[in-house]
């Protein structure tokens, strides 16, 4: 028997969470639960700062609660996998993210866009001169976000070029050469704040 996903209830998803525990000015004892997945033992929970990509991971918990003490201000992710003795699969929740709130914090930067498509480390072939990128912004203050993508030969860090800047959709068409490999990274802006997202490459033969 397989171990069932879980369904996420707390903290909920692309929203502030401020009901974490003050520990000290910085930190906050936050609480994640969940829902019981059937056939599981226990359950393996994994966080990651959307910021420093710092993961925290706790395994084998046997309740459907966990309390973890977190950095404010930053963006976090999480999902929770379910496991049990007789079967090697994994049940799996959705990731979810929120921001842990922090005193004196006004306007929340964005999340850290996440890259849909191309899939890192893709292959094209090499007849394709344009595909379209794309990409989930999203933003706890509700506030129209405006993009700018990154796509270079080099490292995802050069200059981004006119037509790729504050674009208002979450898509976007470039051209590309055979040959060549890219590398692209997305900013989210609120106008205020902005973020960056992980650097992804893709290839074309």
């Amino acid at each position: 028997l397989h171990p069932g996903n879980v369904t996420l209830i707390s903290p909920t998803n692309n929203n502030l969470c401020e009901s974490g525990t003050d520990v000290t000015a910085n930190s906050s004892n936050v609480t994640f639960s969940w829902t019981t997945a059937e056939n599981t033992l226990n359950y393996d929970v994994l966080i990651l700062n959307l910021d420093t990509n710092q993961e925290y991971t706790t395994s084998n918990i046997s309740t459907i609660s966990f309390d973890k003490t977190l950095t404010k201000g930053h963006p976090y992710s999480w999902k929770v996998t379910s496991k049990n003795n007789e079967s090697t699969q994994q049940g799996n929740s959705p990731t979810w993210k929120f921001y842990l709130s922090s005193n004196g914090i006004t306007n929340y930067t964005p999340f850290p866009a996440e890259l849909i498509y191309p899939e890192n480390d893709q292959t094209f072939e090499n007849n394709t001169t344009t595909i379209l990128l794309d990409w989930i912004g999203s933003d706890i203050d509700n506030e129209n976000l405006t993009y700018t993508i990154y796509l270079d030969n080099v490292d995802g860090l050069q200059d981004p070029i006119d037509e790729l800047l504050d674009i208002s959709n979450s898509e976007a068409e470039v051209a590309l050469e055979s040959n060549n490999s890219y590398y692209w990274r997305v900013k989210s802006s609120d106008g205020e704040n902005s973020s960056y997202s992980q650097i992804f490459v893709f290839h074309v033969d």
